[in-house]
C-alpha cells in the first residue's frame, strides 16, 4: 500500500495509514470514491483521537510502494532514538551525511 495523511485540520494533525484495498468499482461508486486503509498506530489510539471527525482530506504519497521501504524509515527511526540518547553514532555518516568522497581503507586492511 502507499502511505497516506489523513487530516481534518489543514496538515496540523496527522494520520498515517497505508492504503489497504483500491477497489475500482468502490473507487467509481455513486457515494464518492472509498478504499480501505491501514492506520501504522494502533487504531483505539486513532479512533480516540478523532472519533468525533467524519470528513477528510487523504494526501497520497506518489512515491511508490510504503511497505518496501517502511523497515529502512523504521530503523532510521530507531538510530535517531540512540544518537539523541547519546548510546551510537550512524555507520559511514562521514560519507552518507557528510559528503566526504574518499573512503578510507578498513581498519584490519591497515
Amino acid at each position: 500500500g502507499s502511505l497516506v495523511c489523513l487530516t481534518n485540520d489543514r496538515c496540523k494533525t496527522c494520520l498515517w495509514a497505508t492504503v489497504a484495498n483500491r477497489d475500482m468499482q468502490l473507487l467509481s461508486g455513486k457515494d464518492g470514491p472509498k478504499i480501505d486503509v491501514r492506520f501504522l498506530e494502533d487504531p483505539s489510539v486513532v479512533l480516540k483521537k478523532f472519533l468525533s471527525q467524519v470528513k477528510f482530506t487523504l494526501i497520497e504519497s506518489m512515491a511508490g510502494y510504503f511497505k518496501s521501504y517502511q523497515p529502512v524509515l523504521l530503523r532510521l527511526q530507531s538510530l535517531g532514538r540512540e544518537l539523541r540518547d547519546g548510546q551510537t553514532e550512524i555507520p559511514l555518516a562521514d560519507h552518507l551525511l557528510r559528503g566526504l568522497g574518499q573512503v578510507p581503507p578498513p581498519a584490519y586492511l591497515a
